[in-house]
């Protein structure tokens, strides 16, 4: 119970979170495909749909353009949440 007051009432952080790692690339990663490359959306219009939505945070920052592309120099960590229940640490390797 503490841990979902934790997660959804106060907006916070799960302790373990499952982790995704990408190749680093000077032009980014593409977030909509990332999404549903993750499995966090069953498909791109869907990734889509859920930034329009404003339901994707890249740590705690909002995003809503479509056409975002993650940043991915080496040794980069970033906190990807979409919707309410679905979390994923991006490790750009």
């Amino acid at each position: 119970e503490a841990a979902f007051d934790r997660i959804f009432v106060k907006k916070g952080r799960p302790e373990t979170v499952e982790e995704h790692h990408l190749a680093a690339s000077e032009e980014g990663h593409w977030l909509v495909g990332l999404i549903a490359g993750s499995g966090l959306a069953p498909s791109r219009k869907e990734a889509r749909r859920l930034l329009q939505q404003g339901g994707v945070t890249i740590d705690d920052e909002k995003i809503t353009d479509e056409k975002y592309r993650l940043p991915a120099p080496p040794g980069s960590r970033y906190l990807l949440r979409v919707g309410r229940r679905r979390f994923l640490t991006i490790v750009i390797d």
